[in-house]
């Protein structure tokens, strides 16, 4: 799931995904009404559009962290003071 986006057609919640051709796409399956009528509004996007949503979610899901988890390393202490004064 690349990004989650409001349906243009029944506003509910669908998941934008990639298809076979890595190919974003979403097909939104909600029921419309008490009939049991599946909404099936579609979306296709484009090669740059998916380009920018992978991209998107890279940065945003899979950053790498250091060895402090991404957490300011201790700045108290200088290089000498790992030594031992003996």
């Amino acid at each position: 799931m690349l990004k989650v986006i409001i349906c243009t057609c029944c506003k509910r919640q669908n998941s934008v995904r990639l298809n076979k051709s890595n190919r974003a796409y979403y097909t939104c399956k909600w029921p419309t009404g008490d009939d049991g009528v599946i909404c099936n509004e579609q979306a296709r996007y484009s090669a740059n559009v998916t380009r920018e949503l992978v991209r998107k979610f890279n940065e945003d899901n899979l950053k790498m962290k250091g060895p402090d988890n991404g957490q300011e390393p201790n700045k108290t202490r200088g290089v000498y003071d790992f030594y031992d004064d003996e």
